[in-house]
């Protein structure tokens, strides 16, 4: 565990100061096509294409699909379900830090849309639905190790700020209320993985 903190540390600051990158040369091409899996809070998916050798455009996909369920003595069961879908595209910025390391920003918009149900049985039986769209931008930092010119690991760093709207039904009763509000959120990736072709 420690050895992977020491990595993403030096990717880190690897990408925060570039000392070397005068030295060094970018692996990437003009009209180059790129794919990139991320871990993180969404499975997250994307592609790339590069406009320079240093800049590319990115078209990410990400997809959250989680259930739980809680049972409590004397008041029932609940039951979760959550799911988002979330479509970014951006801008991203590549340079050169070290030999096989290159650092990268990415400023772009964002789009989601997710639902959440909550199921209560026992005593308190209800259900709870909600719905919600979020408009956004985000910035992204990161850096990637090429293991080959074609491959990469590596690690990032997000920050995206989004207008929420939505609608909660609860039922029984069938009452309605609006959603809305905005959130900040920071999120580390703590792997990376990119294929060039």
């Amino acid at each position: 565990m420690n050895r992977i903190r020491l990595f993403g540390a030096a990717l880190v600051v690897a990408a925060i100061v570039p000392a070397t990158a005068a030295a060094q040369s970018l692996p990437y091409r003009a009209g180059q096509w790129g794919a990139e899996f991320q871990s993180g809070d969404l499975t997250n998916a994307g592609v790339m294409r590069f406009m320079s050798p240093s800049t590319a455009l990115v078209f990410n996909v990400g997809v959250l699909n989680l259930s739980t369920e809680l049972d409590t003595e004397g008041a029932g069961t609940v039951e979760n379900s959550t799911s988002l879908l979330a479509v970014r595209l951006g801008f991203r910025n590549y340079m050169p830090v070290a030999n096989r390391v290159t650092g990268f920003w990415t400023i772009g918009g964002e789009v989601a849309r997710g639902s959440e149900t909550e199921e209560v049985s026992g005593p308190f039986d209800g259900t709870e639905e909600s719905t919600q769209t979020q408009l956004g931008v985000f910035g992204q930092f990161g850096a990637d190790f090429h293991v080959t010119p074609n491959i990469a690991v590596g690690i990032a760093y997000d920050l995206s700020y989004a207008r929420i709207s939505g609608e909660v039904t609860q039922e029984p009763g069938g009452a309605e209320s609006e959603i809305s509000g905005s959130r900040l959120l920071g999120t580390f990736t703590p792997v990376r993985f990119s294929i060039f072709f």
